[in-house]
């Protein structure tokens, strides 16, 4: 993706439009690009192979470059193709079942530069690829954090908050954090303490210290119904959607949704009929609930205010809960 690709400001009103009138779709589509089986990233590699002849191989060869140092030659070839104009015209008349405008969403209004980055990163922790394989994916993460700098898609910022979000996860994230530490611009986070993050590398360890489900819930009741409704209900979206109507009846004592997330894997993980989903795709799936569209926000919107009234009534919440 390059800064050729990027939509003009009325697009991207118009991908907010086109999320809040196809939510569930637009859900779906994160989801699978945060599935730690890379099936998204491989749906999204196959078309654009389609959109640029060549691409593929291109790409298969410049992963096995031991000399490669970017991938503008790759951007080119995805600009020679007019890719991004492809992209506009089928967003604009998109065809039954295309791929088109949940992918475009994800890419200017969702957390996609972060999947990318994030996929990187574990990709080389691994430990499973070759030294070629792990240096290309240096390389991806570096030429995602530029791309999204060159067309103000990120801040610096954004990506000093993003090395902290992870370092609270138990994760370092070496490639990034050498990335924002060569950041030359005023910041609100001193760039030695995003670096030491590097240096502790924190114990996986610090996920568990966190409280559990029932101390987070204010009634124990409520964990029965909870487990039978995550059994049920296990989407990114189902979940961040039960965190704010749990929030909004007041029967959860004060935790972000990534303390949440992990006190449900801590308590259901090893049950049946649970689906571990990945932290990323329900921040995700939260975030946009608590964004705003046309001055209201998403979490308002008549469907999403009937599915928190269906968890109220499931969970049987307070009466005097407005949600």
């Amino acid at each position: 993706m390059s800064a050729d690709t990027t939509p003009p400001l009325k697009h991207k009103e118009l991908l907010d439009e086109w999320i809040s009138k196809n939510y569930e779709e637009y859900c779906d589509f994160t989801e699978m690009m945060h599935s730690a089986d890379g099936i998204g990233f491989e749906r999204v590699f196959d078309f654009a192979s389609k959109l640029a002849p060549g691409f593929k191989k291109a790409v298969i060869l410049r992963m096995k470059d031991d000399r490669a140092t970017d991938f503008k030659n790759l951007e080119e070839m995805l600009h020679e193709a007019k890719v991004g104009n492809i992209l506009l015209a089928g967003f604009e008349n998109p065809l039954p079942d295309s791929m088109i405008p949940p992918m475009l969403a994800w890419l200017f209004r969702g957390r996609s530069f972060e999947c990318m980055v994030e996929l990187g990163e574990e990709l080389i922790r691994s430990g499973k690829l070759s030294f070629l394989r792990r240096m290309a994916s240096k390389l991806v993460i570096k030429s995602v954090i530029k791309t999204s700098l060159s067309i103000d898609a990120r801040t610096e910022d954004d990506w000093r908050r993003f090395c902290e979000e992870q370092d609270d996860l138990g994760v370092v994230p070496t490639v990034t954090l050498k990335t924002v530490s060569k950041f030359k611009s005023p910041t609100t986070v001193d760039d030695s303490e995003i670096v030491g993050a590097a240096e502790k590398k924190k114990p996986k360890a610090r996920v568990a210290e966190r409280k559990p489900l029932k101390e987070l819930l204010t009634d124990d009741y409520l964990l029965d119904l909870i487990e039978e409704r995550v059994t049920v209900k296990k989407r990114a979206k189902d979940i961040a959607m039960l965190y704010i109507a749990l929030d909004k009846a007041h029967v959860l004592h004060s935790c972000t949704i990534v303390e949440f997330h992990s006190a449900l894997d801590e308590a259901f993980g090893e049950k049946a009929g649970y689906k571990k989903i990945h932290v990323r795709g329900v921040q995700d799936a939260h975030k946009t609930f608590m964004s705003r569209v046309q001055n209201k926000l998403v979490i308002d919107f008549p469907e999403n205010k009937a599915e928190l009234a269906d968890i109220r009534d499931f969970l049987d919440l307070p009466a005097y809960a407005a949600v």
